[in-house]
């Protein structure tokens, strides 16, 4: 829900997509790299939700705890970084 404040199409590549910015301003890992992995993220996410169980959960399991650590922290020093707006301009950014 942090980087998806508003519903809107195609969550998941914007997801990611948003994830991977913000690793790259704030130093959290390679963009290209934390993109795949956000892809992933969410498609585990996608079929938890859809059907309950997703084999691959306990091999990202600390991936997308360390991802959430990150951006909680980052969200109370900056909440801002997360309006919709800023994070549209991020991606926007080269």
């Amino acid at each position: 829900m942090l980087l998806l404040p508003k519903q809107s199409t195609e969550l998941g590549f914007r997801f990611a997509l948003r994830l991977a910015k913000l690793a790259g301003k704030f130093g959290y890992g390679d963009p290209i790299e934390t993109f795949e992995q956000a892809k992933t993220l969410y498609a585990i996410r996608s079929k938890l939700v859809h059907s309950g169980n997703d084999n691959r959960l306990p091999t990202y399991e600390h991936l997308a705890y360390e991802f959430a650590r990150k951006l909680l922290v980052l969200y109370l020093v900056s909440p801002a970084e997360f309006d919709g707006d800023a994070l549209d301009r991020l991606c926007l950014a080269t």
